[in-house]
């Protein structure tokens, strides 16, 4: 039996479980020696997230936790150097990151399902590997244990399976199975016994002349029950020449890969009684959701060929061709897409017809593309485009693809949404910034199947411009007695248009250009006397307008001396008291000047005074004097006083 043989049987044995997930979902087995006690068990619906415990009695004493069994880990897996294609039938839905890889999953299914029974059977590494498999080496000789594994998922029990064991040496057996042998066209039918215990066979053969048997099956046989009690043989040996003298024997393979004690021999001398066609070797068969076309191998004096049908494997399959075929392919137009179909081909010559060739599993995914969206149309704020389009009619759209690209003719759009969008409607945020590029979107349908429909019409999309440059500072400026000037740092971006100048009044702003401001500089020809506060502010090509939050305080040159008034001079007990009223804020102080009547010059009699008054006791000599104050202001501008007599 070849390979592809295998496959197909395993595929159809995990179906199977599948099916009937509601009963009994584990299978447990246990090899017992001396010391030792080796556990494997199968689930029925495998799972990378599963976590088992496992518990052991003896004589009736309370189960007893002796272990916990998970998976090893994705990554300990990368590092220790195993192959993708092994960690994926470990872990088969770990890199399954697009919607491609999910489908490229849903075909390949089976095929991983299939050889992850294989190797768990063969490779005690890679039950190991998949958290199935635990070796007990604490266990007596001589003693019966019984050991039970659960199962859990999310830390919820889901089910579990027990199994008792004897570690006690038992004597070898001889396997009195019995086997047939039958010749055929083709080669030897083999048949054999197939116990409920055991699934698993390697079939050996030794011809005459040849000093040892040896095992004629590359993988380990699996074979169901069931599929024995329906299957016309369960092993075909093609390896032989007619004459051929044959001795055969069969052994049975535990979950361990042991092997059993052998059958008995049976003999047979391989003889062709008549010469119908061999049967055809190689099979093919590609799909569409139109079609389905098979092409084999030519046989040799074959007059032409007969194709048959059937929607299940073991199933009754029915002859498609009228008359025997003469071309070595067909194509069956009356396939249905989602649906298994078997196939095999015999030859046909005057004798008669050959027997089956292999049989061929077809399945053909939908390939045909949804109808595509129409009117396709956006409305745009600040920040986001909405979307909305006509839906799709057909009866299998699931939903919708939105892309994107910043060119109409770029090779590669990109995909906004991971997963279809159920509506016909879709928000696409962007950031306010973005404002100044072109966007070009398109949409398209997905069906049940993923086929995916050709784009709706292209729309060209722009965000509205609402962010506003950077403001301005004044790096600059020069205060006269009548002007201000001053200037600022340029912004510089795309879209920009002009600036504009504040006066801020507490919590006001006075809008001082009449014009847009295009160069980077400003006079204010009526400042305020005292600090002026200035705002500079950048407007763009859509009119959004720059914060005000950065002023500059300018104070105006001050020149303008304070005003002297009520200068008055009399005399007092103790000397001579100067006095005025001074209303200027910014009125700083003032000196005190005296001059004789006979001196030419005023000399100062006081040092700077803050206060608005000034008592002269100096002792002064009978006759006339008199006197004149200098007052400053804060800017250092000096006003002179009346000049004041008095007589001593």
């Amino acid at each position: 039996m070849k390979v592809k043989n295998i496959i197909l049987i395993l595929f159809l044995v995990v179906n199977l479980l599948q099916a009937e997930v509601v009963k009994d979902r584990l299978y447990l087995y246990a090899n017992a020696s001396k010391n030792k006690v080796e556990l494997k068990w199968f689930t029925q619906m495998y799972s990378s997230k599963y976590v088992y415990k496992i518990y052991r009695s003896a004589n009736d004493e309370k189960p007893k936790l002796i272990h916990v069994v998970k998976p090893t880990s994705y990554e300990s897996l990368k590092r220790a150097g195993y192959k993708d294609d092994y960690i994926s039938m470990i872990y088969p839905k770990r890199n399954l990151k697009t919607i491609e890889d999910t489908i490229k999953y849903a075909k390949m299914v089976d095929t991983i399902d299939a050889f992850r029974l294989l190797f768990f059977v063969k490779d005690y590494a890679f039950a190991k590997n998949m958290g199935q498999y635990y070796e007990d080496n604490s266990v007596k000789e001589n003693k019966i244990y019984q050991y039970t594994v659960e199962a859990y998922k999310n830390k919820q029990k889901i089910f579990a399976r027990a199994v008792i064991v004897h570690t006690y040496k038992q004597p070898k057996k001889y396997d009195f199975m019995w086997v047939k042998v039958k010749n055929t066209a083709k080669g030897i039918k083999l048949n054999w016994d197939v116990s409920k215990e055991y699934n698993y066979y390697n079939v050996y053969r030794k011809k005459e002349g040849e000093k040892k048997f040896r095992k004629i099956n590359k993988n380990i046989l699996y074979i169901s029950r069931d599929f024995a009690k329906g299957a016309e043989y369960l092993y075909l040996d093609e390896d032989v020449k007619e004459g051929d003298s044959l001795t055969y024997y069969i052994k049975r393979v535990d979950m361990f890969a042991k092997e059993g004690e052998p059958s008995k021999r049976v003999k047979i001398k391989f003889e062709i009684k008549n010469k119908k066609p061999k049967a055809i070797r190689d099979i093919f068969v590609t799909s569409s959701d139109k079609k389905t076309k098979l092409t084999w191998s030519k046989v040799n004096k074959a007059l032409g060929y007969n194709v048959y049908r059937s929607t299940i494997y073991d199933g009754n399959f029915v002859k498609l061709n009228k008359k025997p075929i003469k071309e070595n392919f067909f194509y069956d137009k009356t396939f249905k897409a989602k649906k298994n179909f078997y196939y095999y081909v015999t030859a046909v010559n005057m004798f008669g017809e050959s027997i089956p060739s292999t049989i061929v599993l077809a399945y053909a995914r939908d390939t045909t593309r949804p109808s595509k969206p129409t009117k396709l149309k956006a409305t745009t704020k600040a920040g986001l485009v909405s979307l909305k389009w006509n839906s799709v009619k057909d009866k299998d759209v699931i939903g919708y693809r939105v892309y994107f690209s910043m060119d109409e003719d770029a090779k590669h759009w990109s995909l906004i949404n991971k997963e279809v969008i159920k509506q016909n409607l879709f928000d696409h945020n962007l950031s306010k910034t973005l404002s100044r590029f072109y966007y070009y979107y398109k949409v398209s349908a997905v069906d049940e199947s993923y086929n995916e429909s050709f784009s709706s019409n292209i729309i060209k999309v722009k965000l509205p411009d609402v962010t506003p440059p950077k403001q301005p500072f004044i790096d600059s400026f020069h205060a006269y007695a009548t002007k201000i000037d001053f200037t600022w740092n340029r912004i510089v971006v795309y879209d920009f248009s002009h600036y504009n100048v504040y006066k801020k009044l507490g919590k006001e702003y006075k809008k001082l250009n009449k014009k847009p401001i295009v160069n980077a500089t400003f006079t204010d020809l009526n400042p305020n006397d005292g600090i002026n506060e200035y705002v500079i502010t950048a407007v763009d090509k859509s009119g959004n307008e720059s914060l005000k939050k950065k002023s500059k305080k300018i104070e105006l040159l001050d020149i303008k001396p304070v005003v002297i008034k009520n200068f008055e001079v009399k005399k007092i007990k103790g000397g001579v008291k100067l006095s005025f009223t001074c209303k200027d804020k910014d009125f700083a102080g003032f000196r005190v000047l005296r001059r004789a009547v006979n001196e030419p010059d005023y000399v100062l009699v006081s040092d700077f005074i803050k206060k608005k008054s000034f008592t002269d006791k100096s002792s002064l000599k009978k006759g006339t004097y008199y006197y004149m104050i200098k007052a400053y202001d804060k800017s250092g501008n000096i006003s002179e006083s009346e000049v004041k007599s008095i007589k001593k």
